[in-house]
């Protein structure tokens, strides 16, 4: 998931991210005797933790204990959620089926954790192609949201298609339905994307644009000026 994500990230790692947790949470289900009732939040804890430390680490240019607490808790929340979608599956449709779930409950945790006052959303799923935006111009209809939808979609048909092909005896007909579903899955978006980036055609209306930089720093003294004295430096330079 680091890997895959912005500045320097290729996101075709976040295609895939989920694939490992997913057979975890998968094995733990066909194995509740030999595994604690929390197993899940545990070792998803740590996949999430360390996600959010080497994508986030830099906050501790800002603040030790505020990097500390965004890292430890967002892993948590996110955690949290991951059981939650365990536990749900087990309990409606007793691990037999129920994947979908974790499109309900990590939109939903996404959702919240826009609007809470607790609001983090630098690890939405969909923010990782901030450097690909020729590839998610639906964005206009989805917003960010529908970039992680399509992440955790293709996370799960990956998830499925290895589960047919690690089978003692294979399906392959399955095999090849689940191949053909993942390719057109991550191809449709992108070509309708690249259709639309390169058919847009800018209307007319010519506006005036100033960009200013005052050059504070951004962790002392943007924080210790007043803002009128802030806002009259910007209008000065403007």
């Amino acid at each position: 998931m680091a890997i895959g994500w912005p500045a320097r990230g290729i996101p075709i790692f976040l295609f895939f991210g989920f694939v490992p947790l997913l057979f975890i949470e998968n094995h733990i289900a066909n194995n509740r005797d030999k595994f604690h009732k929390f197993s899940v939040l545990f070792y998803s804890y740590i996949l999430f933790f360390v996600w959010n430390i080497l994508t986030t680490w830099w906050i501790v240019y800002a603040s030790l204990f505020g990097a500390i607490m965004a890292v430890a808790f967002n892993a948590l929340f996110m955690a949290v959620t991951f059981h939650f979608y365990h536990l749900s599956k087990k309990l409606i449709y007793n691990h037999k089926q129920g994947i979908f779930l974790l499109l309900i409950f990590w939109l939903g945790f996404e959702y919240l954790h826009l609007n809470w006052e607790l609001s983090w959303t630098w690890l939405t799923l969909g923010n990782g192609f901030a450097r690909w935006h020729q590839i998610v111009q639906w964005y206009e209809f989805t917003g960010v949201f529908g970039g992680s939808l399509w992440i955790l979609v293709i996370n799960i048909f990956i998830f499925k298609l290895l589960k047919l092909l690690f089978e003692k005896e294979r399906n392959y007909k399955k095999i090849i339905v689940q191949s053909s579903i993942i390719f057109l899955l991550f191809t449709i978006p992108i070509l309708g994307s690249l259709f639309m980036y390169n058919n847009y055609k800018e209307e007319i209306k010519p506006v005036n644009i100033v960009l200013v930089q005052p050059n504070n720093d951004p962790y002392t003294e943007q924080y210790h000026l007043p803002t009128s004295e802030l806002v009259n430096k910007i209008i000065r330079v403007a």
